[in-house]
């Protein structure tokens, strides 16, 4: 008579994968860019005419890393 080996049990289920904080984003659309800084749309978009915030272009997109807004707001005490 044949020996029966028991079946390997399954492997565990992977690790959840945790979802990233939104405030750890890298960067940030205008109007989170603006809500972050605490201003208006309009006047976030002067500040980026003015050259006082760089912008990026990502494909179709503009984005603001978040250090550019740190930067910003750095400068901003500095000279007050």
């Amino acid at each position: 008579m044949r020996t029966r080996h028991p079946l390997p049990s399954p492997p565990p289920p992977p690790e959840p994968i945790e979802l990233i904080d939104p405030s750890l984003k890298l960067g940030v659309s205008v109007l989170e860019a603006a809500a972050r800084l605490g201003i208006g749309r309009s006047l976030f978009l002067n500040l980026v005419k003015e050259g006082k915030i760089r912008p990026i272009k990502a494909g179709r997109r503009t984005i603001f890393a978040v250090t550019e807004l740190q930067r910003y707001l750095e400068n901003e005490l500095r000279a007050s």
